[in-house]
């Protein structure tokens, strides 16, 4: 199948509105004269989402890649991306507020989430039927809330398109043949990985499973496979935060720390000296500084001095990346053996077995249980 969308011609007239001019009314012309292309969409995922978007369209990618009919399913791509562009360039010039962008863009990348997942093993028939049930039902409700949303600032005939696109997408002959003879892949995501790989040895990288499977039972949610999201569900966790809490010495401490441990890993990846430096000081003043407003009380070198060099190391916040990991071994060791985990792990195995993933989460907790030290970064 190729793009659903295509390109359409500009609007032949002109409205009394577009005397007026506005913000409002350049952007809906735009959105009725012409589709965004994908590269529109994802540009506008990493703009909204930051890193959590980049590692969003690794995973989408990620479909079309391992799918039983890699043409189909990056023509399916294509397609998620021109909606988001659609609706990113409304949220933009706001003509839509941002909470409806919130609220179905998540859904709209639980359709390609959820595709992953299932692409991830062979599926056996006796589950194929619900799995194809499921998604026609997200697609559906995302797709019609789409149209919803869109259909006031597009052309009729291409606001329709979006219908028809949930037509096909929904079809199960066209989710058959994505789904059905999916090659053999590795299922099981590095979570800390995608942020930097910090945590490579002993339990924590077991813990990695940990953290994304945390996630699952929020299928619906755009953390079910964003790692800095999952991270975060985890560190967020009542039982962690008040853990947390005997160290940090604050509420929100484990959310403080997972935002400036992506916020490094970021920081790493920037090749100019003179955005190191600065970023650097962003960092800084935002979490390490004294009385900041999201200060965390890690600091164990003089970054005064540092300040002054003219240029700084990518691995200037390593120490207080290792008090980090220090922080968390009682932590996650505590957490292990708790009622929160047992939970939890009850609604994980719901999930295995719905997916065809058997025993998953008790192979979780042995490595867990039987992984090295946690601080070992």
């Amino acid at each position: 199948m190729s793009s659903f969308f295509k390109k359409s011609s500009s609007e032949s007239s002109t409205s009394k509105e577009s005397k007026k001019g506005g913000r409002a009314y350049r952007a809906k012309k735009y959105m009725a004269s012409k589709l965004a292309d994908s590269s529109t969409g994802r540009n506008t995922i990493i703009k909204h989402f930051g890193p959590s978007g980049e590692t969003l369209l690794h995973s989408l990618i990620h479909v079309s890649e391992t799918s039983h009919s890699p043409a189909i399913a990056k023509n399916l791509l294509i397609d998620i991306f021109k909606i988001a562009g659609k609706v990113g360039l409304l949220l933009q010039n706001k003509v839509v507020a941002e909470d409806a962008f919130n609220d179905l863009m998540p859904g709209l990348f639980d359709v390609g989430m959820t595709l992953l997942n299932s692409c991830s093993k062979k599926i056996p028939e006796s589950q194929l039927e619900l799995i194809i049930k499921d998604l026609q039902n997200s697609i559906n409700l995302i797709f019609t809330s789409l149209h919803i949303l869109i259909q006031p600032h597009m052309q009729s005939k291409n606001s329709e398109k979006v219908i028809g696109l949930k037509d096909v997408l929904g079809s199960e002959l066209y989710l058959r043949s994505l789904l059905v003879g999916a090659q053999q892949v590795e299922t099981r995501v590095d979570v800390v990985e995608s942020i930097g790989g910090l945590m490579e040895s002993g339990s924590m990288k077991a813990t990695n499973d940990f953290l994304l499977l945390e996630s699952s039972k929020r299928r619906s949610k755009l953390s079910l496979t964003l790692s800095q999201n999952t991270f975060k569900s985890f560190m967020s966790h009542p039982q962690v935060s008040n853990e947390l809490l005997k160290f940090i010495g604050e509420d929100k401490g484990g959310v403080r720390l997972c935002e400036f441990w992506v916020g490094v890993e970021k920081f790493k990846e920037i090749s100019s000296r003179n955005i190191l430096k600065q970023r650097c000081e962003v960092i800084y003043n935002k979490y390490l500084q004294e009385n900041s407003e999201n200060y965390i009380n890690l600091t164990i070198q003089n970054f005064d001095s540092i300040l002054e060099q003219p240029n700084v190391s990518k691995n200037v916040f390593d120490e207080v990346i290792k008090r980090v990991c220090e922080r968390m071994e009682p932590v996650v060791e505590g957490f292990i053996g708790s009622e929160g985990f047992r939970g939890l792990e009850e609604e994980l195995e719901v999930m295995n077995v719905r997916l065809g993933v058997e025993g998953l989460g008790v192979k979780v907790k042995e490595e867990l249980q039987g992984g090295g030290k946690i601080g070992a970064c």
